[in-house]
């Protein structure tokens, strides 16, 4: 595990009990200064090793994918980051269209990387990287694998690499998860 997100996560279950505060006020830390360590390593484990402030180098699984993500943090990952990627609109798992990525299409037929790699800040049901694989796949590309921060499924996932698992910290049924909401986080929460 990454130790300064196992802390931020803490902190923020100790002010907000779960729910859409909890999850408004998590994502919004990857952008401040605080988190931006956190948003290194998970760089370091999908992208480029010189991200990474752990030691020992990373496999990279994907090598030639291009990243995607979406909305804020997506932007954030461009701006401050200097990452190359596509960038989709935000709020896929509430009320969004997904983009019409019509211009893959022509890149692909000019043989640039059909495979793609999702960079996202948290993970639930997968609501939002569905929409992202069928669209890519309707253009001819394929979403190979997703890298978040941020894991809040209930059942791990093959296909996610994520810095933080909170049911890996907080099992069901356990008097700690309880007290943080648990059976609420899965009722009150959209899907990434």
């Amino acid at each position: 595990m990454f130790e300064p997100i196992d802390q931020i996560v803490q902190e923020l279950l100790d002010l907000h009990v779960g729910g859409v505060t909890f999850f408004d006020h998590l994502d919004a830390t990857w952008r401040k200064p605080a988190g931006w360590p956190v948003v290194r390593e998970l760089l370091g484990r999908a992208l480029i090793q010189q991200y990474s402030s752990s030691s020992g180098p990373f496999e990279k699984k994907f090598p030639g994918a291009t990243p995607i993500s979406t909305g804020r943090f997506g932007m954030y990952l461009t701006n401050a980051f200097s990452v190359d990627l596509i960038l989709v609109t935000g709020g896929l798992r509430t009320t969004a269209p997904m983009d019409d990525l019509w211009w893959l299409r022509q890149k692909h037929e000019r043989r640039l990387s059909q495979d793609f790699i999702l960079l996202d800040d948290s993970f639930y049901s997968g609501k939002t990287r569905g929409l992202i694989r069928a669209e890519l796949e309707r253009q001819g590309g394929r979403l190979v694998h997703t890298y978040t921060i941020y894991d809040g499924s209930w059942e791990r996932d093959p296909e996610v690499t994520s810095l933080y698992r909170y049911y890996d910290h907080f099992a069901s049924g356990s008097s700690k998860a309880n007290s943080y909401g648990l059976a609420g986080l899965r009722l009150t929460h959209g899907s990434v």
